[in-house]
């Protein structure tokens, strides 16, 4: 199928373009002031993604340059609500999280390249507690797994805090806690109607192997601290993005196409490395 689709009642499913104009900077040691207000004029009704405070040589870079820290600098000259989307923010004091859980704006995190990077670990247990959003991304594309993403960040935070079950709310599972909160917070990210099975949402959707051992006499809520704690891609059979069947049988719709050009992408690499 060709056309995107949004869910509509009576599972009817009518075609919409996904297409979005977005803008973002990727670190604020690469803009001005005067830059960055030009590159949140650019498309004004999307979500303006901004890299920030990722790595500690960055804070330092920043702070030698401006007197401030990045995120401190963000807080206190850009307007900085719902319609942003701070990557990373993995280097950030205790005032800082505060003031921006308040903001409205919502963090992107991408726990796998921020651990491969030894980039730091991210504020959650303080920004979750006063209701800050966050959402996951892949960044690096070192390992592009949901679950392991999940089971990386809740660990992270278990490492930073000495504690169990960090992420998780009063009477709900760990797992339920963390789809959750990604799915609402990815949502604003990408300024998309998905994470609710709801009228005039995108049918973003997933089905698991049900002959999966992982989550053998598993129910509930169970399955999803199951499928982040214990497993991984490819307990994942079906899937649909906006209403296109894309994973069947745990195969992707291209995937002989996508192997095909990554392979021949991969020789192309080697012979020029090897012949100059």
């Amino acid at each position: 199928m060709s056309n995107r689709y949004r869910l509509h009642h009576h599972g009817e499913l009518k075609p919409r373009s996904l297409q979005k104009h977005n803008s973002a900077v990727h670190s604020l040691r690469a803009v001005d002031a005067d830059g960055l207000d030009f590159a949140t004029s650019v498309a004004p009704q999307s979500v303006f993604h901004n890299h920030v405070a990722e790595q500690a040589k960055e804070i330092e870079e920043f702070e030698s340059y401006n007197g401030v820290r990045p995120v401190e600098w963000l807080l206190d000259n850009a307007n900085l609500d719902d319609r942003w989307c701070l990557v990373h923010a993995t280097q950030m004091t205790k005032q800082e999280t505060l003031n921006l859980a308040k903001s409205g704006a919502v963090v992107g995190l991408c726990p796998i390249t921020e651990s491969n990077l030894g980039d730091g670990i991210f504020n959650g247990e303080l920004y979750a507690s006063k209701g800050g959003k966050f959402g996951i991304g892949t960044d690096l594309n070192v390992r592009v797994s949901l679950c392991e993403e999940l089971r990386t960040l809740e660990y992270s935070q278990r490492l930073k805090e000495h504690a169990r079950a960090v992420l998780a709310d009063p009477g709900m599972s760990t797992g339920r806690a963390l789809y959750g909160t990604i799915t609402e917070g990815s949502a604003q990210a990408l300024l998309r109607d998905i994470g609710l099975l709801t009228e005039g949402s995108y049918a973003d959707l997933l089905v698991l192997d049900a002959d999966s051992v992982d989550i053998a006499d598993r129910v509930d809520d169970d399955i999803l601290d199951s499928l982040i704690f214990s497993g991984d891609n490819h307990m994942v059979s079906e899937v649909w993005s906006a209403g296109r069947h894309v994973v069947s049988e745990g195969r992707h719709f291209r995937r002989s196409e996508i192997t095909q050009r990554y392979l021949a992408t991969i020789d192309c690499l080697d012979m020029s490395y090897w012949h100059g």
